[in-house]
């Protein structure tokens, strides 16, 4: 059986100087609650998750931060990955004795991502890459983002662990400022003034973002033959009503817009002027963003530079700063695993985002200066039959499998318990969306895992 990865966030002790991008890199159990982790008394290492024929989930997410870097530093690199941003904030809750610290400028942050081994797909909202949030979130913006001050760190209740759902209490506005529903199923979106796409040669002037880019934004990926059929059946019509104001007219209303067309991972907003160039060149990828793509070479590295024209703040006690922080971001690109964990163990990686879970154990011993921290994950791994065939047509035939097999067995003796059952597909951080097990029907409980009884 297949086991795949448990993803974690790994950062060394200090930002030593990696090698250049030019000269090539030579180189989870716990808890729906993650503000109960704490950075320095962790279970073991647990398992990734898989399944039988019921999806069991049993698996955990884990994290680790810099020793050196700020974590409030980490927190400012605002467009990354969700992952990294969420993880910045649980550090920051558990840190023992933590003081406040005035956050220091520059340097660059090399990171080994979930996508370590994996080049960019396409640099084309049209595409439809199932990525393409990941590489260009730095640089493109979206109208809707996790409002970090709700986040554990800041005393709020939600992790932020997961990368396709934000609750609505804790979802705030990026280049979107306010929005109200005008009737219900007209939606209206005031967006920001003032926030600028700086200019790039080949591409623009510099000029203000408005609303014409949002509705260009949309066409784009709504009419492209790439499209997940179905995804945006419930939008009518995106149409800039002024220049900073764009308006959803919808079919019907649709529980999960803001995550279709707002903070999910087709919602990029780009420059109109994009209908110019070649979208997929990478010289020409932009946005409102904190860094630009200032360098892409394939197969080995990402690397973004700040955008000092960046409209965002934040707000430090008495004191205001210009985000982001850092210099310079680097996605190294390793196809190797046991190259990308040297790289960590050395230094030339910051942070790393996935590992095998076999790996963790010994990263601890051979390296006890990395931070950690950990979650449970949002994915399970599981096994689909096909249904239209025989036997698997049959629902007694899948039942009789799932019940064949222990799954709790499974979770206390492979993964020596650090595993949830029946936590995927619905992550007990969904809020309404998630039925905890102990809380379907007796019947549902029996069939799905009969060690529950």
């Amino acid at each position: 059986m297949k086991i795949s990865f448990i993803h974690l966030l790994i950062s060394h002790l200090a930002m030593p100087k990696a090698p250049s991008a030019e000269q090539g890199c030579s180189c989870p159990t716990q808890l729906a609650d993650t503000g109960r982790a704490t950075a320095r008394a962790l279970p073991q290492p647990s398992g990734d998750g898989w399944s039988s024929p019921c999806r069991v989930f049993a698996s955990k997410y884990e994290i680790s931060l810099s020793h050196f870097l700020s974590n409030r530093m980490l927190a400012y690199f605002r467009g990354a990955v969700i992952f990294l941003l969420a993880s910045m904030t649980l550090l920051d809750a558990v840190e023992e004795n933590k003081q406040e610290e005035t956050p220091q400028y520059g340097g660059t942050l090399n990171v080994g991502s979930v996508y370590i081994t994996l080049s960019p797909l396409s640099w084309d909202p049209a595409d439809w890459a199932w990525k393409g949030n990941h590489d260009t979130g730095l640089v493109r913006e979206l109208l809707f983002a996790g409002d970090l001050k709700k986040s554990v760190r800041n005393g709020g209740r939600n992790a932020f662990i997961s990368e396709a759902y934000l609750p609505e209490d804790a979802m705030r506005g990026e280049l979107a400022e306010t929005w109200f529903w005008e009737d219900p199923i007209t939606l209206v979106i005031n967006l920001r003034k003032g926030i600028m796409f700086a200019e790039r040669p080949g591409l623009m002037e510099a000029r203000e973002f408005d609303a014409e880019d949002v509705a260009y934004s949309y066409n784009i990926v709504n009419e492209s033959p790439k499209r997940i059929p179905t995804y945006f059946d419930h939008i009518k019509d995106v149409v800039a009503r002024d220049r900073h104001t764009v308006v959803f007219y919808f079919n019907q209303y649709h529980a999960e817009w803001p995550y279709r067309y707002g903070y999910g991972f087709y919602c990029q907003i780009i420059p109109r002027e994009m209908a110019n160039v070649d979208p997929k060149d990478w010289h020409n990828v932009h946005g409102t963003g904190p860094f630009t793509l200032e360098r892409y070479i394939q197969s080995n590295a990402q690397i973004y530079r700040r955008n000092p024209q960046y409209w965002d703040k934040e707000q430090l006690g008495d004191g205001s700063y210009q985000l982001p922080f850092i210099d310079k971001f680097i996605y190294r690109i390793i196809r190797d695993e046991a190259t990308f964990l040297s790289a960590l163990r050395t230094g030339q990686l910051d942070i790393l985002e996935a590992i095998r879970w076999l790996a963790v154990d010994h990263l601890k011993k051979t390296t006890p200066d990395l931070k950690w921290n950990r979650w449970l994950r949002t994915e399970g791994t599981f096994l689909a039959m096909r249904v239209d065939t025989k036997p698997f047509d049959d629902i007694r035939v899948r039942r009789a499998m799932n019940l064949a097999v222990n799954q709790r067995e499974i979770v206390d003796l492979f993964f020596d318990g650090h595993g949830e059952l029946m936590a995927y597909p619905q992550h007990p951080d969904f809020g309404a969306y998630y039925r905890p097990l102990e809380e379907m029907p007796e019947s549902s409980q029996w069939s799905m895992h009969p060690s529950c009884q």
